[in-house]
């Protein structure tokens, strides 16, 4: 693995990881907004930092047809969302 291609790999597992991207935000409190609404509509979430932006992660999966499920199920709920192999690095709010 290349060091660009480091940022596409989960790299305890080594594996290509398509995350689930349900919101990206300029401002931290939006961020923080949107994952307490997907929690309520019983979403897991998480925050990344991209391009100084926070983005909200509601999963990270090996497979596409996984990803491709959520991005669904989210649309189902009246939820944009998107795949990404680059989803940022984790942080916490």
């Amino acid at each position: 693995i290349n060091q660009y291609q480091l940022a596409y790999y989960d790299v305890q597992a080594d594996t290509l990881m398509y995350h689930v991207i349900c919101g990206s935000f300029s401002m931290a409190v939006n961020a923080k907004n949107r994952a307490e609404k997907l929690k309520e509509a019983g979403f897991k979430t998480c925050y990344k930092f991209y391009h100084g932006n926070v983005r909200v992660q509601t999963g990270a999966y090996k497979n596409k047809p996984n990803a491709e499920k959520e991005v669904e199920k989210l649309k189902e709920k009246g939820y944009s969302a998107f795949i990404t192999e680059d989803a940022g690095i984790d942080i916490k709010l």
